[in-house]
């Protein structure tokens, strides 16, 4: 599931040609055009479907409509 909202959302933005997530790494691989868009748009593209990137965190009412079986977030202790 998280493999196919990612792709979708990715594939779904003008300027990006070419989305693939790996469910080993946990990575997406993309081929974009840098006229159209910018990477930080990418990471926000990714976010708004609720996952967590490397530079952006995802809000958390994105990640409250993700399947439970794509939660991935821990407990933080207090």
């Amino acid at each position: 599931m998280c493999e196919k909202r990612i792709e979708t959302a990715l594939l779904n933005t003008p300027g990006v040609r070419f989305a693939d997530w790996s469910t080993e790494t946990h990575q997406v691989k993309v081929a974009f055009n840098s006229k159209r868009l910018t990477e930080q748009r990418l990471h926000e593209v990714v976010a708004s479907v609720g996952h967590d990137t490397k530079k952006l965190r995802a809000k958390d009412e994105d990640y409250a409509k993700v399947p439970g079986c794509c939660k991935y977030r821990t407990l933080e202790k207090h």
